[in-house]
């Protein structure tokens, strides 16, 4: 994820399991902290509607983007 401009905050809505961000390699820690502190991370269940729209209806969003990764399988 590139962010290019200082104003860009990303938000990332996730069950949680896994760490959103992760320091590259040969990353300064000035660097990772900077890129760190502009993703704000909301965990939770997305079919807890209630929750979801408690939590995304506090922020105004220019984008919402989702992926939904399943595998269907062959019969």
């Amino acid at each position: 994820m590139v962010m290019s401009r200082a104003d860009v905050m990303v938000t990332l809505f996730t069950r949680g399991k896994a760490p959103i961000t992760q320091q590259l390699p040969g990353e300064s820690e000035k660097d990772y902290a900077d890129f760190s502190s502009k993703i704000l991370h909301l965990k939770g269940d997305r079919k807890d509607i209630e929750f979801v729209k408690a939590s995304l209806s506090a922020e105004g969003f220019d984008v919402v983007y989702d992926i939904n990764g399943t595998h269907r399988r062959r019969r």
